[in-house]
């Protein structure tokens, strides 16, 4: 609801500038042509990334509606609307965002020149400011409201629906209004999801300047249970900061210089974020992290700031499930304004490679009880099919069959033949083998992901969790069930687990559909603050931040990007 009544806002404040079709004054001659050459060029004038093709629609549109005036000067002076925006750019390194990527060192010199020096206000000037200011405008904006860059890479479906805003208008809306400087905060606002991400961001920021966290040396070989050790508060203080370490133990034994279990755990876990093997050696590496041990996580939040930017914001009181990747968990949470969380368990997630879960945001439309089975093209071709031909009886020992329409064929090499172009198809039946266990819940997508149960309930007993062919597969699929069915009292939790029992398919169509966000977060906020960061299970992070490292302009559309090993980003 509350983003509805900013586009609504947006809206109507563009209504009211020249974008809506209000009639421009004249422009001075020499001060219209020199805008004109500055957005026609197609280089922006000394900025630090000058090639404008991301922006020039945009550029093109408001300087024409605008008569070819200048949008961000009056009479050679900077309106109030400029002053607030350079201000807003200056900060947006709050946001994980580089605020030289949007030329305020520039910006802020020619703002104060144009108060005193009337060389500066010379037609070629005040255009090139102009311009560099709108297009910085449009590239900041944009960024805030739906990220950067958005990836799709073919073969391992990273995806992220990002929600389309008229940037452009944005920036018209943001010259008109009264108090520039309340506009910009109201717009940059998300919501609490995001705000935790932000006040996380700026206290690891602190942190990181603090040279109290600093862990120095004489190092011991390796950090043993039992053993004294000098270093060992300071390393106490820094990964209970750093979330590696609960906060209870850490100010528990905060000058004890003896090397407890809950120490050395702290750090073969630190050791597992940062990439590194999970030994409590203090080798030449992991000491390299440790004198800079905020550049990760700062990284981490940063990018999960962007990921936020880019994915549909979920609905203030409309309780929504959400599955963080490489967290390897599920939530059910009350809604964004009140995230409170309402269940929770594990989840197993898609193998790295050409089977990992996707990011996506979509909703929970019925629930499959006793489900088929109904196998992927995929992996029927690479998986199935050969396994099938070696072994005449692996079909049966694994409850599968084929189907062709709506018959079962038998499994002979010719129908085998027909499986890779989908006329014959596999499926497994429903019973205690079944690979999605006793319950399905299905959001359709393009990507034919979806929660299940299953019935290798051991997997959820290891940390690491990266086992499935791309769908989510639940620890507790009927408490999730019972959760969705809750309004209906008749689907009590004996009739569900009745349901996943049964001997047939049962669609079980929900009253209203259910939001549901599949995100991958390696650094994620809870209510009270507290922040736990994860490995990077995909390399996505790591993706997304050479795709950024290339500068503007990012593509306007997703980015396709090839699978590992053959994808080469290329700085500018």
């Amino acid at each position: 609801m509350m983003r509805t009544l900013r586009l609504l806002a947006l809206a109507a404040f563009s209504a009211a500038g020249p974008l809506a079709g209000q009639a421009p004054a004249t422009a001075d001659s020499a001060l219209a042509a020199a805008l004109r050459a500055a957005v026609q060029g197609g280089k922006g004038p000394a900025m630090r990334w000058p090639d404008l093709r991301d922006v020039r629609p945009g550029l093109r549109r408001l300087y024409e509606a605008a008569g070819w005036r200048p949008l961000w000067t009056d009479g050679g002076q900077a309106t109030p609307a400029a002053r607030a925006l350079v201000v807003r750019l200056d900060l947006a390194a709050q946001h994980g965002l580089d605020p030289a990527d949007y030329d305020v060192p520039r910006h802020d010199s020619l703002v104060a020149r144009l108060d005193v020096d009337t060389l500066a206000r010379a037609a070629d000037s005040l255009a090139a400011f102009d311009v560099r200011l709108t297009a910085d405008a449009l590239r900041f904006l944009g960024a805030i409201r739906h990220g950067r860059v958005r990836l799709v890479r073919s073969e391992d479906t990273v995806f992220v629906r990002g929600a389309s805003v008229d940037v452009a208008a944005v920036v018209d809306s943001l010259r008109a209004v009264a108090s520039p400087h309340e506009w910009l905060e109201r717009f940059e606002r998300r919501g609490p999801g995001y705000e935790r991400l932000l006040a996380a961001y700026a206290r690891f920021r602190q942190l990181a300047a603090d040279t109290a966290y600093a862990v120095a040396g004489p190092f011991p070989p390796r950090i043993a249970t039992g053993t004294a050790w000098a270093g060992a508060p300071r390393l106490r203080t820094l990964l209970a900061a750093l979330g590696d370490l609960d906060l209870e133990p850490a100010a528990a034994h905060a000058a004890d210089h003896r090397v407890d279990a809950a120490l050395a755990g702290a750090l073969r876990r630190f050791q597992g974020r940062e990439g590194l093997p999970q030994d409590g050696v203090l080798g030449s590496r992991t000491r390299e992290r440790l004198a800079r041990p905020f550049e990760t996580p700062l990284r981490q939040l940063a990018l999960a700031l962007e990921r936020w930017r880019g994915m549909p914001e979920p609905a203030d009181t409309v309780p929504y499930v959400d599955v963080n990747v490489p967290e390897y968990r599920l939530r059910v949470l009350a809604g964004n304004a009140a995230p409170l969380e309402l269940l929770g368990m594990g989840v197993v997630v898609g193998m790295r490679g050409r089977h990992e879960t996707p990011e996506l945001a979509d909703e929970i439309e019925y629930l499959v009880f006793r489900p088929y089975w109904e196998v992927t093209r995929a992996i029927m071709r690479d998986e199935i099919v050969p396994k099938a031909l070696a072994d005449s009886t692996f079909l049966d020992k694994n409850d599968m069959e084929l189907w062709r329409g709506k018959e079962v064929v038998p499994a002979t090499p010719e129908n085998l033949a027909l499986v890779d172009s989908g006329v014959v198809r596999v499926r497994q039946r429903p019973g205690p083998g079944n690979s999605l266990g006793g319950v399905k819940f299905m959001l359709p997508n393009r990507y034919n992901v979806y929660l299940h149960d299953t019935p290798l309930k051991n997997l959820f007993r290891q940390a690491r969790r990266a086992a499935s062919h791309g769908c989510v597969r639940v620890a507790d699929a009927g408490a999730l069930a019972a959760w969705l069915l809750r309004r209906d009292t008749t689907w009590t939790r004996a009739r569900i687990d009745s349901a996943m029992t049964g001997k047939e398919p049962l669609i079980v169509p929900l009253p209203a559909r259910v939001p549901v966000r599949l995100r991958y977060g390696t650094a994620n906020v809870e209510p009270d603050g507290h922040v736990r960061f994860f490995q990077d299970l995909y390399g996505r992070d790591a993706l997304l931040a050479e795709v950024l490292a290339t500068g503007y302009p990012y593509p306007g559309r997703p980015l396709q990007v090839r699978p590992r090993p053959a994808r080469q980003v290329k700085k500018r």
